[in-house]
């Protein structure tokens, strides 16, 4: 299986994907650190491998001499069958959680039930590529280990397929 790691730009993917990998890929903390990604294998405690992509941090109003780097986010997403998304909440909720306390959170939806409901967590042209491409995408709160936690396969978040 191969996993895209993607979220905003220092958000620790490259330390993650260090970590897990016992790798060496450059991470600082400064914006666009990661300006290709990058790919390694890791075995999980079950024994499976997995193919776990480190990419160009998402930023809001990208320069557009980066707008080349950031395509290559999008090539390795595409190719991805797991989309780690990390959040500023721990998933997709039907309304602001930090607004409102009584918020739904969907542990599972589906991408037309996304769409549907006018959910804001991606944008609609990168949910419909995920749905295009039958991409799962695992929206979750950046916490302490959490991105580990996805990745070794526990239960977290929001699984949008």
């Amino acid at each position: 299986a191969k996993i895209a790691i993607v979220g905003y730009t220092n958000a620790g993917k490259s330390t993650l994907l260090n970590t897990l990998t016992d790798s060496d890929v450059l991470a600082e903390n400064k914006l666009f650190a990661t300006l290709d990604p990058t790919v390694r294998s890791l075995r999980l405690p079950d024994g499976r491998t997995v193919m776990l992509s480190d990419t160009v941090g998402f930023v809001r109003r990208l320069p557009h001499h980066l707008v080349r780097a950031f395509r290559s986010t999008l090539e390795e997403a595409i190719e991805a069958d797991v989309i780690l998304l990390d959040k500023n909440v721990d998933g997709i909720y039907d309304s602001d959680p930090k607004q409102n306390p009584n918020a739904k959170k969907y542990q599972t939806i589906s991408y037309i039930e996304y769409i549907e409901k006018g959910l804001k967590a991606m944008d609609l042209t990168a949910i419909t590529i995920c749905m295009e491409n039958s991409i799962k995408v695992l929206a979750f709160g950046f916490e302490p280990n959490s991105m580990v936690r996805a990745v070794l396969g526990e239960n977290l978040g929001t699984l949008i397929k």
